[in-house]
């Protein structure tokens, strides 16, 4: 949905469709995170008044059955120039089919990045610091903060996406998520740190806000129509593996060896993304080359019929 609303606006306005994925993506973003401060906050308001647990979560499936309702208001981008819509078979089709392309892979330090640092700020920094250095009713809080510096941030990646390009965004990211094992491995965090753990959230919300703005851009001029709805369900499929992963290793690895994969995917995130960006640019080279072919080559077949 997001790719089309992309290719529809930039059609109707004029403007290039990388300014339009960036400023789209941005807005998104904020909407979205906006979102999500917000139901953290009232469910934890909630709580405190007492109100039993169910009927929070009770509440909560109603508003995202009317959320669900509302989403059959939005204008259909699903059907093709045919009038007919993709079956689920050929969905996950479309996905597995990318899984050849190197492109998909060079994208996916970025997701995965997020998806390990994501699971290693829930369970092992919350469990192990936030919980004894501010305690445990401050956990809450701080995934908060996380989310609502990530909504803040989303639209100044926006908005630099459009001035120095999408890779200036996607090295701030990768150092944000770089800092956070940083602090841990180098700088000797967090015991007696207390506030300034604040700091690693500030960095893991920073990191959010381009993945969950500049890289669905990214993917989005990376991968046009019709690739592009198999290349956002591969984005997702690779974060949400890592935040896996991530869970399943803390039951046998020690903090800082899961901190150093944090770091590894992290340093990978912009080498991945200039290689992807080569990549790009030969094979636009190569169509182009392949364009320019095309004339001579009918110049050279009619010249043939009239001998």
């Amino acid at each position: 949905y997001f790719t089309d609303s992309s290719a529809s606006l930039a059609q109707a306005s004029g403007a290039a469709r990388e300014d339009v994925t960036s400023s789209l993506a941005g807005s998104f973003a904020a909407i979205y995170l906006i979102g999500e401060v917000g139901s953290k906050l009232l469910f934890s308001a909630l709580q405190r008044t007492g109100l039993e647990p169910w009927l929070i979560c009770l509440l909560y499936v109603m508003l995202g059955f009317l959320a669900t309702l509302g989403t059959t208001q939005t204008h259909n981008f699903k059907r093709d120039s045919n009038g007919e819509t993709i079956s689920p078979l050929g969905k996950v089709f479309t996905v597995v089919s990318l899984w050849c392309d190197p492109l998909i892979w060079l994208l996916s330090p970025t997701n995965l990045a997020f998806g390990f640092a994501a699971a290693y700020m829930n369970s092992y920094v919350n469990s192990n610091f936030v919980a004894t250095e501010l305690g445990v009713d401050f956990v809450s809080s701080m995934a908060a903060i996380t989310a609502l510096v990530a909504a803040l941030l989303s639209p100044v990646w926006g908005a630099l996406n459009r001035i120095a390009g999408k890779g200036s965004s996607i090295n701030a990211g990768a150092v944000c998520f770089f800092c956070i094992p940083f602090c841990i491995l180098a700088l000797g965090c967090c015991s007696g740190w207390g506030w300034w753990l604040i700091l690693l959230y500030v960095f893991q919300g920073s990191g959010r806000a381009v993945y969950e703005s500049t890289n669905r851009a990214m993917f989005a001029d990376f991968f046009p129509a019709p690739d592009t709805e198999g290349a956002f369900a591969n984005c997702m499929f690779q974060s949400s593996c890592s935040f896996a992963i991530s869970f399943f290793l803390q039951a046998f690895l020690i903090g800082r060896h899961l901190a150093t994969i944090v770091m590894v995917l992290a340093g990978l995130i912009p080498v991945g993304y200039q290689l992807a960006q080569m990549l790009q640019q030969r094979r636009r080279r190569k169509r182009e080359e392949a364009l320019l072919q095309v004339p001579s080559m009918d110049y050279r077949t009619s010249e043939d019929q009239r001998q």
